[in-house]
């Protein structure tokens, strides 16, 4: 990190530009309204002159007055070298009382300390805030270790927990097989209702995995084709012969292959569990734009209210009641998150009442 007084230098130093110094002094002590002149050196190094960026008119070469001030900015020393100007030596030849002459001088270097107290008061606003970008950086420190602890939870409760749910599962299984013939009614619906949990279980631990598992991986970049590997995701899903899938157009992209089946499968899948025709169209498109990959997965479904479109990104979070559609409520929550990892966005284009367009756009190259 940078201390405040390299960065203090870094401000003041030799590589101060004379112009910036001369509009600075131009708009706050502009030399028709003063009687002195001014030359500000740091260390030798001339930064403002008013015989060399002003005209030279009213520069007196014989000053009646001379004063040299030694200043200490931001630990480097100004020197501001102060004479009388040819304003000065004309107000003194028109017999203008002593006094009047001093006071306009006097005035001039009320106007030189005031410009002074505001360059240092500008010093203490900069180390203020330095000051807090430390406490930032400190909070921003603690923020990321919450996260990184939040995810190693999650990562290992959900790696634990599938256990005894598969346990469970095989119980489950067991008495089917022993006891199927013999139980009632309605034990059978308890342990079809028993294993329809179990799925689900199964199903959110999963997402927890894959959730938590998208920064402890550093997956590499490989060429993928953008048709072939959108038809692989959808051949391995479960879906009815009512499902087609088009990929309008085809790309090569430079992309990690297990993040972007897994934004795939997660995209094709909510369109496939969420819709309510007879007939399912999913539809995938491609362009590139602001030097990002666009890609687009459409489909004919029943869409999403635009006021709902916040919370289906949520995590835990699905539109419907998981008894009608069976789902974790993480697809789209891991796919936004897999998006921004790799630095990319997503949003989502729906009237709520025919069809859901969901567009990500990723970079065309993985940092």
């Amino acid at each position: 990190m940078d201390t405040v007084e390299s960065r203090q230098q870094n401000i003041v130093g030799v590589s101060f530009a004379p112009f910036i110094m001369y509009k600075l002094i131009s708009g706050t002590l502009a030399i028709e309204n003063r009687l002195v002149t001014l030359k500000i050196s740091d260390q030798g190094n001339m930064l403002y002159e008013d015989a060399t960026n002003n005209t030279t008119e009213n520069i007196d070469k014989s000053p009646l007055y001379k004063k040299s001030v030694d200043v200490d900015f931001y630990g480097r020393v100004w020197t501001f070298d102060i004479e009388s100007n040819l304003a000065f030596r004309r107000a003194s030849e028109s017999y203008q009382p002593t006094l009047i002459l001093l006071s306009g001088i006097f005035i001039d270097l009320i106007i030189l300390g005031l410009f002074i107290f505001l360059t240092r008061a500008n010093r203490q606003a900069l180390r203020y805030a330095d000051n807090m970008n430390v406490e930032l950086k400190i909070k921003t420190k603690r923020l990321e270790k919450s996260n990184h602890d939040l995810e190693e939870f999650a990562y290992i409760a959900s790696h634990d927990l599938k256990s005894p749910l598969n346990a469970m599962r095989k119980l489950v299984n067991w008495i089917k097989e022993d006891c199927i013939d013999i139980l009632p009614e309605s034990s059978l619906k308890h342990i079809a209702l028993l294993e329809n949990r179990s799925d689900r279980m199964s199903n959110l631990l999963n997402d927890l995995l894959d959730y938590a598992r998208i920064e402890r991986f550093d997956y590499k970049a490989e060429t993928l084709h953008l048709a072939a590997s959108t038809k692989e995701v959808f051949s391995l899903l479960d879906h009815d012969d009512n499902v087609t899938l088009t990929v309008l157009d085809d790309v090569e992209l430079e992309f990690p292959r297990i993040p972007f089946e897994m934004i795939m499968r997660n995209l094709i899948s909510n369109a496939i569990k969420h819709h309510d025709k007879a007939i399912i169209k999913i539809n995938v498109s491609y362009v590139q734009e602001n030097n990002m990959h666009k890609i687009s997965i459409e489909d004919n479904g029943p869409g999403i209210p635009p006021e709902l479109f916040n919370k289906a990104i949520e995590m835990f979070q699905t539109l419907k009641p998981r008894d009608k559609v069976e789902g974790s409520g993480m697809g789209l929550a891991l796919v936004n998150k897999i998006i921004l990892h790799y630095e990319g966005k997503m949003n989502i284009e729906s009237d709520g009442i025919c069809g859901t367009r969901i567009n990500i756009m990723l970079p065309l190259q993985i940092k």
